[in-house]
């Protein structure tokens, strides 16, 4: 997966936990469980969410997750993304380079 769709992904994640939907899954970006855990790591180690669990079942669980002060700098340093980003609903046109 090249960086710029992982950025995607991960611009994504941040803006629909910032607008409160929070019920996201691998199936929602179209891609393999093991990437979506793996970028949802790195989200939280970057800091840019709070409160993202990793359950045994195995799921990443995004319900009680936050976004941080690091996280909206996130959103603001790659802000020409959300000119082009239309939600959730159209992700899987969005995605694609």
């Amino acid at each position: 997966m090249s960086i710029s769709k992982r950025e995607k992904i991960i611009y994504s994640i941040l803006k629909e936990v910032e607008s409160g939907n929070k019920n996201l899954t691998h199936e929602d970006y179209d891609i393999e469980f093991d990437l979506f855990w793996d970028i949802s790591i790195m989200i939280r180690d970057a800091g840019l969410l709070k409160g993202v669990r990793f359950t045994l079942d195995p799921r990443v669980a995004f319900e009680n997750s936050q976004i941080t002060f690091e996280g909206l700098n996130y959103l603001k340093s790659n802000s020409a993304l959300s000119k082009t980003y239309k939600g959730l609903k159209a992700i899987r046109e969005w995605l694609p380079l």
